[in-house]
């Protein structure tokens, strides 16, 4: 009986006798791997082994390698920042649905993270992009977002995810209500090796 399988980590794997390549005492199998998109990208060794009932162990003579090329991607898990109800002139009001979650969809890394803020209307009433900061941790306000501005701190590996947190200094004078970007200036989030 002969048995094959893969020495790399794969979730899924299937090996099936490929008739054209066995001859004699040779096997051939036609063998798929299954790879997910965050798989390290690079050069990737394949061979099979084979055992049969002795248990003698046979390794595939024709190894071969395959380059898994670099994806960047990432995905920006939530649209909306919401802050709890604060008055006008309230400074350092955190966003109530933090943190918003950068996702790495990708395999490759990204070792800077930037974004770019427009001022929020509510068509009487604005706040400045000035008035917002950001930060890649929990324990203090951050930097003020203008234009490309960086995040400190903030990087996306592979296979995981980056927390970002905001918060607004609300200027005085203002009414309550829900404050908005228009259609041309939304906010932008960039990230970049």
């Amino acid at each position: 009986m002969l048995y094959c399988w893969f020495l790399v980590v794969v979730l899924v794997s299937s090996c099936e006798n490929y008739a054209t390549w066995t001859s004699g005492t040779m096997r051939g199998v036609n063998c798929t791997v299954a790879m997910e998109y965050y798989d390290a990208p690079g050069a990737w060794n394949i061979s099979v082994q084979a055992q049969d009932s002795t248990p003698t162990v046979a390794t595939s003579i024709d190894a071969a390698t395959m380059t898994y090329g670099t994806l960047y991607a990432f995905q920006l898990t939530k649209a909306t920042i919401t802050f709890t109800s604060s008055g006008a002139g309230t400074n350092n009001v955190n966003v109530s649905n933090d943190p918003q979650v950068l996702n790495n969809t990708g395999n490759g890394y990204f070792g800077n993270i930037n974004v770019t803020g427009y001022e929020l209307s509510n068509g009487v009433d604005t706040i400045g992009a000035g008035n917002f900061t950001i930060n890649a941790t929990n324990d203090a306000k951050g930097v003020s977002i203008g234009t490309n501005t960086h995040i400190p701190s903030a990087t996306l590996s592979r296979n995981n995810t980056q927390d970002l947190y905001v918060w607004v200094d609300v200027p005085s004078g203002i009414s309550n209500g829900t404050y908005v970007t228009n259609s041309s200036t939304q906010w932008i989030v960039e990230a970049y090796t």
